[in-house]
């Protein structure tokens, strides 16, 4: 599993992305209306506003499954949800969405690093403490390990 994040300043851009995508699949939320994009983006914003001061509010990590892996929708909440607690945005804002436009299945994450009562959680070395955290998952769920894919070739 690799996991890709990206810390930026805009919710309307991503949330239209992961939601309006042909085939996109809403697959879980919280403190977010999943109904359109609109609702979901207002909601983001509303946490938002008690913390003016942070530019860059918005949390979007992608967790890419192997192409051997055959994960369900519900192992990829579970999944994903286990990698919003290890990271720290579990008590925060998310949208959660599959697509399957690709040969390997992959989620999208949106979180807010504004909390419900104003608390931010830290994105300093974000994309190391996700990639740790993905080592871990994979070990945990029996996925396959995504540093090993490709090595084989080399190796032989």
């Amino acid at each position: 599993m690799i996991g890709k994040v990206t810390i930026g300043k805009s919710f309307g851009g991503v949330v239209r992305y992961i939601m309006e995508k042909e085939g996109a699949e809403v697959l879980e939320q919280s403190g977010v209306r999943a109904i359109n994009p609109i609702l979901a983006i207002q909601d983001f914003n509303a946490i938002r506003i008690q913390r003016p001061g942070i530019k860059n509010a918005v949390w979007h990590t992608t967790l890419s499954f192997a192409y051997q892996d055959t994960v369900s929708s519900e192992q990829m909440i579970h999944i994903s949800k286990d990698y919003l607690k290890t990271i720290g945005l579990d008590e925060n804002q998310f949208l959660m969405a599959g697509h399957y436009d690709t040969k390997h299945q992959h989620i999208h994450i949106i979180s807010n690093r504004i909390g419900f009562y104003g608390q931010v959680v830290s994105d300093q070395w974000c994309k190391n403490r996700t990639a740790n955290i993905c080592d871990q998952l994979e070990e945990k769920y029996g996925l396959i390990v995504a540093r090993c894919q490709g090595k084989e070739k080399l190796i032989g």
